[in-house]
């Protein structure tokens, strides 16, 4: 198979991939060095989540199976969806993605933001492993391979109306694990 370009025609974006701030500038952009510094010393809110593997066998983050709370068909005090987190619209936040369920990968898919990604990690080492050139720029899926840790950022915007305020979830996309309720809700406010 073959792809005949027969034509250019001009390109207006200004996104450029060297600079993930082009495409997103309310997400602020960090120099690699700065990733061996705590986040706690920037100020910066820092949430750890554990993808691992329970004693029965179950599927857990932070050691827990996600919880929905009742079904819709429940109307007499409902019992809601455990949420896992509370932030604030306006914040910046570091997320650290561990996996700690041994030879698995989990692809952790996170909705409503876009992530990038400050650094990959061996657990346990805290060994500094090179990002490769697909990991770069703003993501909402990351492979978190086995035994590393990857510690990402984002800034909560409301955008251009308050629909973006609300319960959204993480989980991870091997479907046996998603079905197995590897999954957090956290809630934008």
């Amino acid at each position: 198979m073959t792809f005949d370009v027969l034509f250019t025609a001009p390109d207006p974006s200004t996104f450029n991939p060297k600079n993930p701030q082009t495409l997103r500038p309310d997400i602020p952009v960090y120099n690699p060095a700065d990733a061996v510094i705590d986040p706690k010393t920037n100020g910066l809110a820092t949430r750890d989540w554990k993808f691992e593997r329970g004693n029965g066998g179950e599927w857990l983050i932070n050691g827990q199976t996600f919880d929905p709370g009742d079904p819709p068909t429940v109307t007499i005090n409902p019992k809601p969806p455990r949420i896992d987190a509370q932030i604030k619209v306006g914040t910046t936040e570091i997320w650290r993605l561990i996996n700690g369920s041994g030879g698995w990968w989990h692809p952790v898919h996170i909705h409503r933001n876009q992530f990038q990604i400050l650094d990959r990690r061996q657990s346990g080492s805290n060994h500094i492993i090179p990002l490769l050139a697909n990991e770069q720029g703003l993501k909402d899926v990351f492979a978190l391979e086995a035994n590393h840790e990857l510690r990402i950022i984002t800034k909560y915007t409301n955008g251009p109306s308050a629909t973006q305020l609300g319960q959204y979830v993480m989980h991870c996309h091997n479907v046996e694990h998603e079905d197995m309720r590897m999954m957090v809700i956290w809630e934008v406010s």
